[in-house]
């Protein structure tokens, strides 16, 4: 007969001790809590000696910052009317030039774009042979 045969199909006393011996070999190989939580910590401490030598075999590199920004000056909070009223002066000063410069410039434009108009009607004109009162 063969092993698993007289295991299964016991007809002795030795058969049946033989069975006993492999329940209970069975039952100590499934897992107790204790055995659980040691192969849990098991598996956390390699995962962290896996961590610390990968660290050690190739070390991070430190960000260095590109560019090293320098402080700005703390500003005043209150500034005097007199500073702010200068200030106010000279950003309108400084628009009314604009505007003005803007302005010579567009009648300057009117100017030269009538004066190449009327020469380009008396252009005409003369060729057309039509005669002008004034």
């Amino acid at each position: 007969m063969s092993f698993w045969s007289r295991i299964f199909n016991s007809e002795c006393s030795t058969c049946e001790v033989l069975k006993e011996q492999l329940k209970l070999e069975r039952e100590r190989a499934q897992a107790c809590p204790t055995c659980d939580t040691l192969k849990v910590q098991i598996g956390i401490e390699q995962a962290k000696l896996r961590e610390f030598t990968d660290h050690i075999l190739h070390p991070p590199t430190p960000e260095t910052p590109s560019q090293v920004e320098m402080p700005k000056p703390i500003e005043a909070r209150h500034i005097p009317w007199s500073m702010q009223q200068a200030r106010l002066e000279a950003q309108s000063k400084k628009k009314h030039t604009e505007l003005v410069a803007k302005e010579e410039e567009r009648a300057t434009k009117l100017a030269e774009d009538k004066a190449k108009e009327i020469v380009s009607t008396a252009g005409l004109e003369k060729e057309l042979g039509v005669a002008t009162d004034g």
